[in-house]
Formats: structure tokens, sequence, C-alpha cells
């Protein structure tokens, strides 16, 4: 694997449930990362958009960012969960906001980083290809300054509806990762070697990076237990057997689950989100003063290396 840009950890920030927890450091939270949306009709402008999970926005309540400071500290962007833009049944949040480039020491993932539904099912990436995502290590996380980590693994499935622990099912990648909470949120990369394992040819040029998706967290499974004050919960036998109590509890599977970057593409480009976005734009023609909410902040990785 080689050495992980630093615009890409430029891109990553913190999520806190308050702007005294951003402040203090506190340990809660998850991860985010912002994605730039390019202006229809102004050239080299963009709308930069804050992106995690809905369930650490929402559900956890943490909608506090947190980013570093060109001078070296941070500065707290307070955001309501109710500005953030989620779908049921997708756990990914959206919230367009205003960066400084002269102030915030951050970077854009480029839409066109994306990985495609096409790309995930014609080969071009596979079971294999190595994976990193750039978040939170809420053991050491930097305290008072935001000090992202990666983490490293390998695709492990295609898509596949997965169950989430908030009920539904998710279209999701599974990827074999070390991964631990406050990783939630995390951008998730896709490096493909030029080693062909099948053929043994090396290939020369070509892209060889993409965002895969959003890390949600760790696939569970459930397991007996026998330590007494544990949950206990009913467990039917077969249908003549009389029913018994047995303690079970969540266990990691080694995998995490990974929000396909074509959902986030679907939910930055249409309904609400779309709509905010009309708006503002219509609004600033109408008035012919510069966009709202935009920023010139360079995306990940600069157009002629990509």
């Amino acid at each position: 694997m080689p050495r992980v840009p630093q615009e890409l950890l430029d891109a990553s920030f913190y999520l806190y449930p308050s702007a005294e927890a951003a402040k203090a450091g506190g340990q809660a939270g998850g991860t985010g990362f912002f994605v730039s949306v390019p202006h229809p009709t102004i050239e080299g402008t963009i709308f930069v958009y804050a992106v995690s999970n809905s369930h650490v926005v929402h559900a956890d309540g943490c909608s506090v960012i947190r980013v570093n400071t060109i001078l070296g500290g941070t500065d707290v962007i307070e955001l309501d969960p109710a500005q953030w833009h989620a779908k049921h049944g997708n756990d990914l949040a959206v919230c367009l906001v205003q960066l400084n480039p002269a102030v915030h020491k951050c970077k854009c993932v480029d839409e066109s980083w994306f990985v495609t539904k096409d790309g995930a099912t014609s080969g071009v990436l596979g079971v294999g290809d190595d994976v990193f995502m750039v978040g939170r290590f809420m053991n050491h996380d930097g305290h008072l300054t935001n000090v992202p980590s990666a983490r490293f693994g390998h695709l492990s499935m295609l898509p596949l509806d997965i169950h989430h622990p908030a009920g539904y099912r998710q279209e999701s990648f599974a990827v074999e990762m070390l991964s631990r909470p406050g990783y939630s949120g995390s951008p998730v990369y896709l490096f493909r070697v030029p080693y062909d394992l099948a053929t043994g040819n090396l290939s020369v040029g070509g892209r060889t990076m993409w965002l895969l998706g959003v890390n949600w967290g760790f696939i569970t499974d459930t397991a007996e237990v026998k330590e007494e004050g544990l949950p206990i919960v009913p467990a039917g036998l077969v249908e003549d057997e009389k029913q018994k109590s047995v303690r079970y509890v969540k266990v990691n599977t080694g995998m995490n689950g990974v929000v396909p970057a074509w959902r986030l593409r679907k939910l930055l480009s249409t309904g609400r989100v779309k709509l905010e976005r009309d708006a503002i734009i219509a609004r600033d023609a109408a008035h012919r003063v510069p966009p709202s909410g935009l920023a010139e902040t360079a995306s990940a990785v600069p157009a002629n290396k990509r």
C-alpha cells in the first residue's frame, strides 16, 4: 500500500454532540468528510458538503463539526441535526457548509472519485482490492486537534443488502478492515494495485484510487454466553419443545459495512439536497452576488493527477 496522500487526511473531520464537547475534545461522536459538488454554471466554483452517517448525526445527535485550521488550531461549525439531510433506509447524512480556505485546513473529495455501480459490476474493482479509511481513532484522536488516522484492509464482498443495526437492509460493500468505535462516517477509499494475480500482468497508467463509500460500522453476529447478569432473550426451538431462555451478546464478525459511493451521489443530486442547492443558485443569480455556501476549496487530488 503506497503512502496515503495528506490531502485525504485533510478531507476528514470529527463530529461531536455539542460545541463544548468539540472544544474540549470530548470522547464522543464520530467522523465525517468534505465532498465537493461543482457549480453548474460558474467554472471552478463548488458547493461543499459535510458527509457522515445518519446514525451518527441523528440517532447519536453528533452534528457539530470540528475542523483544523491553517494556524494549527481548530474551528467549530455548530450545526443542528435538523440541518443535515438524510433518507430513511440509507445510513448517510449530508449538510451544506461554508468553509474559508484562508482559515480552514481542509480538502474536499471530488465527485469524480466516486465508485459507480457499473464499475462495481464490470470488473473495475473486485474482491481482494486494497481499501483504507481515514477517521477518528477515539483512543488517541489528537484530543484538542484533529489527527485523523488510517485503517487498512481489503474488499471482501461486492454490494449486497446487509442487516443494519437500525433494523433495515442497507446496500453495502463488506470490507475486512481493522476498525474501532469512532470511525463511523469515515470515507473508505479503494486502491487497486497494478499487479493482476490472475494473469501476472502489470498495468501501467490508468486510475488506481476511488472513493468506495462511507463506513457505517461493524457487521455483527450474536453468540450465546454463560456469564451472569447479561440480558436474557427468549429463544424458541422446534415447535414441540419447551421455550428456554438463552443469553446472547453481539460479537464483531471482523467485517465492516460500507454504503456505496453511488448512494451518496444520489443523495447529493436529488430531493431536498438538490432543491436547496437550486434555490441558492437561483437566489444568487437574481441578486448577482457570489454564490453563498461555496468555497474555492481544492479537490483531494488535482485534476491532472486523476
